[in-house]
């Protein structure tokens, strides 16, 4: 398996798609992932399929500072604990010292270092290993989201950013990024005194952005199905009135992402059935009517849809699966002394 990367990184690729009127659903299938990938963010792609997710937006869009806009449009709140903890550091140091050993939380084969020369501070980030697509895209937004961390200590910071490859727009880059920017460098370099390492951030720096309306994204429908499920059958209508819009509203942004409510309805269903069926405490019955079918042959159908078997059969498999492992972790001596 190549480097990967958390799938709360292409939510800011989706994003950025449809204010250009393009699905990222669509584009999603074209490049061979699936578009449940828009539903958990932890849920981890391969690092080659979202370069050649950004490479084919730039050729649909044309921008060639995408990666700087979409940096523009990342939440640092899209990558939850990992994010709640980073934040909760006490100076811009702690926060940077955090990034450069937690990153691989995020994705792999990525290095983001910190190093002294002088009075200057050398923040780096560098990609590692094989690359299959133009990584210059994911660069710029690395480049983005670290000059972000630098704008936490909330005033002012004299940064010289280096890039390994030239922009074409260069006076548009050092306007995105609030800093001087050089192109002679081997990797991404944000350059700054030092001694701003040792500064304290704010409480109200720190404080987490407000989160955007729960029906601009897919995420927000998947928690409205959550909530009206144990209620019968979800719908659309029961959906939008939970997320407090229109169900025109709704199905225009589902629309704009390219899914479907009944896609996201049958998505949450195969996902949840998985977690009910591993937890060994429900009937088939109990999942069945749990999932908001009138009845387990039903369910049934649905799940062999989505598995090739039964869901007793999974279960099965599942349960001969845990007793394998649990006999095989059980010590050779407690082994001999149980015949």
């Amino acid at each position: 398996m190549g480097h990967v990367m958390r799938a709360a990184t292409i939510q800011s690729l989706g994003a950025y798609l449809v204010q250009w009127n393009e699905k990222p659903g669509n584009l999603l299938r074209k490049i061979g992932v699936s578009p449940a990938a828009l539903l958990d963010n932890n849920a981890l792609l391969q690092r080659d399929a979202v370069l050649a997710m950004e490479n084919q937006i730039a050729r649909i869009t044309g921008d060639p500072l995408l990666g700087f806009h979409t940096g523009q449009m990342f939440s640092m709140q899209q990558f939850e604990d990992w994010s709640a903890r980073l934040l909760n550091q006490a100076t811009l140091g702690d926060v940077l010292h955090y990034t450069c050993r937690n990153i691989s939380q995020i994705e792999s084969g990525t290095k983001i270092s910190l190093r002294r020369k002088g009075r200057l501070a050398y923040l780096c980030s560098e990609m590692q290993g094989d690359i299959g697509h133009d990584p210059r895209y994911q660069l710029d937004g690395h480049c983005f989201i670290l000059r972000s961390l630098l704008h936490l200590v909330g005033e002012p910071l004299d940064v010289l950013v280096k890039l390994p490859h030239v922009a074409c727009q260069a006076d548009d880059v050092e306007c995105l990024l609030g800093a001087k920017v050089q192109f002679d460098s081997d990797t991404i370099e944000l350059v700054f005194p030092w001694e701003a390492l040792q500064t304290v951030l704010s409480g109200h720096i720190k404080a987490p952005p407000v989160p955007p309306k729960p029906f601009d994204d897919c995420l927000g429908v998947m928690k409205a199905i959550k909530a009206t499920i144990c209620y019968g059958r979800p719908t659309a209508e029961k959906s939008a009135a939970t997320l407090g819009v229109n169900l025109r509203t709704m199905q225009r942004h589902l629309a704009a992402w390219g899914v479907t409510f009944e896609w996201l309805l049958d998505e949450y269903r195969r996902r949840t059935s998985v977690e009910f069926l591993n937890s060994g405490n429900l009937t088939i019955t109990d999942i069945a009517l749990g999932l908001g079918y009138s009845d387990s042959a039903h369910f049934t159908r649905a799940f062999r849809r989505w598995y090739g078997m039964p869901p007793n059969h999974w279960r099965a498999r599942e349960s001969g699966l845990s007793e394998s492992i649990r006999l095989a972790a059980t010590p050779a001596c407690a082994a001999v002394a149980n015949i």
